[in-house]
């Protein structure tokens, strides 16, 4: 069995992770994997490198816009041209390649789905987001449009909340198949918690950071030895207008800006918790990871987080008030109260989101394609 992959982007993001363990997982069970995408950065070349996966660069054009921009005449033709020469470029690879089935890794690229139509191959399409709720895009053409193609195409959605959303839950041949981000056998949580709130995500408006630092100006205040330590990176201009609002509501000296780092884990097995503070997520790494992790998490009550925390039993907030009362709440916690909830939540996630549980479902969906088709 071969497979191409078509992704959006070659930076290290949620669903070039989830790409990553999906393909290593496939290329155990004897399938041959390639992957067409835009250029290569570094860290994924490294890792495509030891894994034996061939990359073909291609154009991508994405089938979206910022919600305040203005789709003039211009700007239209512009991107039906970048879509033309991506859907050439894409075509191309697949010709070479010769896939039994063409894989898009996200939802917010179609010519993956156009070339597969064409060239009469069975098409994957994975939704890992919503697109509009949680990175405030719009559908280019439409919402509605790309429903009409999504029921012609094999779909994976990351949570039911998205299949929901995009009107798949009587679609049969549209399932939700968990985001795999641990191993079912990891290790324990061995490390006691330390004074520390995470927050382990790309550093951008949408990841509701004023929020956070709200909420934790107003907890410093009750309890000045926590601290908040910040993983990820983002646009500079940003993040020091985040500093300076950490200045002016008087903790900035009580957070950590650590930067970008693939080594996430040992933070969140030595937090007091994780807080996943986005709008809408549309599945939640992080927020699986640290429940993975042994790490209590505080989330927003919308999208992909709320379904993983009412799986795994974590706190969900509305507002700034109760994302206040949950910091105050797992901070005051006896020692064994918060390591039964926190192994329990470790259970269900190793359960619910294994690198393996995804892997068997997506080779399953393959061979059942095959078959049928």
């Amino acid at each position: 069995m071969k497979v191409l992959f078509v992704l959006h982007t070659s930076q290290m993001h949620g669903s070039t992770l989830s790409f990553l363990n999906l393909a290593e997982g496939l290329i155990g069970k004897g399938v041959e994997v390639a992957a067409a995408g835009p250029e290569l950065h570094e860290e994924l070349s490294q890792r495509l490198s030891k894994l034996g996966i061939g990359y073909y660069p291609v154009r991508i054009a994405q089938s979206v816009y910022p919600q305040r921009g203005r789709l003039y005449i211009g700007r239209v033709l512009n991107l039906l041209k970048r879509k033309h020469n991506s859907l050439c470029d894409i075509q191309r690879v697949a010709e070479t390649v010769q896939p039994d089935i063409i894989h898009t890794n996200t939802g917010v690229i179609r010519e993956g789905y156009r070339v597969a139509k064409k060239l009469a191959i069975p098409h994957v399409w994975h939704l890992r987001e919503y697109q509009d709720k949680d990175f405030g895009w719009k559908f280019f053409p439409s919402k509605s449009d790309l429903i009409k193609h999504l029921k012609q195409s094999h779909v994976i959605t990351v949570t039911d909340d998205i299949r929901d959303y995009y009107n798949l839950s009587d679609y049969s041949k549209a399932q939700t198949i968990y985001n795999g981000v641990c191993h079912r056998d990891g290790e324990g949580r061995e490390v006691p918690r330390e004074p520390f709130f995470l927050s382990a995500t790309r550093i951008s408006p949408e990841k509701g950071f004023e929020y956070l630092l709200q909420a934790f100006a107003s907890f410093n205040k009750q309890y000045p030895s926590f601290r908040l330590v910040i993983l990820g990176d983002g646009e500079q201009q940003y993040i020091d207008s985040l500093k300076a609002m950490a200045q002016d509501l008087g903790c900035s000296d009580a957070i950590d800006w650590v930067g970008y780092t693939i080594e996430v884990r040992p933070y969140m097995q030595r937090a007091t918790a994780l807080i996943a503070a986005s709008r809408c997520e549309g599945f939640g790494r992080m927020t699986a990871e640290a429940c993975c992790a042994g790490c209590m998490v505080i989330g927003r009550n919308s999208g992909g987080t709320r379904e993983i925390l009412e799986a795994t039993g974590g706190l969900l907030f509305n507002d700034n008030q109760e994302l206040l009362h949950s910091m105050l709440e797992v901070a005051s916690m006896p020692q064994s109260a918060y390591e039964e909830k926190a192994y329990t939540a470790q259970q269900q996630a190793r359960r619910l989101y294994s690198i393996e549980c995804n892997v068997d479902k997506i080779y399953g969906l393959y061979q059942k394609i095959l078959t049928d088709e």
